[in-house]
């Protein structure tokens, strides 16, 4: 059984609503800021220099490994690395039109590659060095 608080005008609502409705507002600006710095640190891990050439590749949604990969070939670059997603690898190139070249291929985001670092698991077959 609910226990029902009175309000004005005769209005009435259960305290188990009003009990949840505060924990969330209680919870609400931390969970914004939360959000907010792991969108600053994806930011900042995305806007370093790009290393050596390299550039995150990104192919439409949907896309296979080998569609990504046949989009760094048409645009005159070499497989760098893949990743855990089939439309997302790493592709080089010393050429300074490379980006462009990558979206006129069909890329949908071209990114300077981040330095792989932090705590990522190795892929199978991988070691660690």
């Amino acid at each position: 059984m609910q226990k029902v608080i009175a309000m004005g005008r005769g209005d009435s609502v259960p305290q188990a609503a009003n009990g949840a409705e505060k924990r969330l507002a209680d919870i609400f600006p931390a969970v914004m800021l939360m959000l907010t710095g792991l969108v600053a640190l994806q930011i900042a891990t995305f806007s370093t220099g790009s290393t050596r050439g390299q550039y995150l590749v990104i192919a439409p949604p949907g896309a296979s490994q080998g569609e990504a990969i046949g989009i760094i070939g048409q645009a005159r670059g070499g497989l760098q690395d893949i990743t855990r997603f089939p439309n997302v690898v790493i592709a080089s190139s010393s050429a300074p039109d490379f980006p462009e070249k990558l979206h006129e291929a069909g890329a949908w985001i071209v990114l300077p590659a981040p330095v792989k670092s932090g705590c990522y698991p190795p892929a199978s077959g991988e070691t660690i060095q």
